[in-house]
């Protein structure tokens, strides 16, 4: 149960770690990174083709349903994002964070913390008692591990991705 370098995929819900284990041979990709990202108009095409819609512009894309160019573009403009499962339903991470806390110190360490790690992450929102970041990379595995490094260094009361859930049907 591990993505990048042998680390285990996981994140953090109410304080306990909820392990993520990689779906294979299904990814998500958000239809505007497509149309942005792949040059080559038929690729476009045949991935809309095959895709099922999630929410908004995010669709499940099974690779063998693919011709190897139209992965292959995919895969080299990193626009394949991975999909996970936990709990019964499919996780797919998105390029966002949200840290929440009542305590206004505790915000103020978790603002300390990404001054200093401002190369990883950048503030989008920073409300009351609320802060929402963006990693720098656009990458959703990247968001998870600023989320668990927040929750592991700092501990706010919640520091968790954006994710999409859905219950197993595909």
């Amino acid at each position: 149960m591990s993505d990048r370098e042998g680390k285990p995929t996981y994140y953090y819900a109410a304080g306990k770690k909820v392990l993520l284990k990689p779906v294979n041979g299904l990814f998500a990709v958000d239809d505007d990174e497509i149309a942005s990202r792949l040059p080559v108009a038929e690729h476009i095409a045949q991935i809309r083709k095959v895709t099922q819609k999630l929410r908004g512009r995010l669709a499940l894309v099974r690779p063998a349903d693919l011709t190897g160019a139209a992965l292959d573009a995919l895969r080299e403009r990193r626009a394949a994002r991975p999909v996970y499962e936990a709990e019964g339903a499919l996780i797919i991470p998105l390029p966002e964070v949200r840290i929440e806390d009542d305590d206004q110190g505790k915000l103020d360490d978790v603002r300390s913390w990404l001054r200093k790690h401002a190369h990883l992450a950048e503030i989008t929102r920073d409300a009351a008692r609320r802060i929402q970041v963006r990693p720098v990379s656009n990458d959703p595995v990247d968001a998870l591990e600023i989320a668990n490094r927040l929750t592991e260094e700092v501990g706010p009361a919640m520091a968790q991705t954006r994710f999409i859930r859905r219950v197993k049907s595909f």
